[in-house]
């Protein structure tokens, strides 16, 4: 499971830059009972909805990432499993739905530069 904060690195026209938060993975499978839980995952997801309420509070846009595998009996993150799902505690305004590990965070947009906000989380 990780989290970023994408920053622009390019101003166009004097225009501040533009921030979005990129969450990335937080999905039932890497939590209790999941198929490759976590340690620790509550109190990253805790931290990510922290941090979602500050960008919704600022009106900046939050995109959530979520791995699907389509490979016939997945290790984790399965089509159409309660694994697969982003966690019910995120509070999703936007999907963008990607192949298993088949893409980098700067596909979403690749002129901005990424910096990772929180660590990412160790296997149980």
């Amino acid at each position: 499971m990780y989290l970023y904060w994408i920053i622009t690195n390019k101003k166009r026209n004097g225009d501040s830059m533009k921030k979005a938060l990129v969450i990335i993975d937080v999905q039932n499978d890497y939590f209790k009972e999941g198929r490759m839980a976590l340690h620790s995952p509550e109190q990253a997801l805790a931290n990510i909805n922290k941090l979602e309420a500050s960008f919704i509070e600022k009106q900046l846009p939050i995109i959530y990432i979520q791995h699907i595998n389509d490979q016939e009996a997945a290790d984790f993150f399965e089509r159409g499993t309660k694994g697969v799902r982003l966690h019910e505690q995120l509070k999703t305004t936007h999907i963008r739905r990607i192949s298993f590990f088949s893409a980098k965070v700067t596909s979403v947009k690749p002129d901005w530069s990424v910096k990772p906000v929180l660590p990412p989380l160790q296997y149980s």
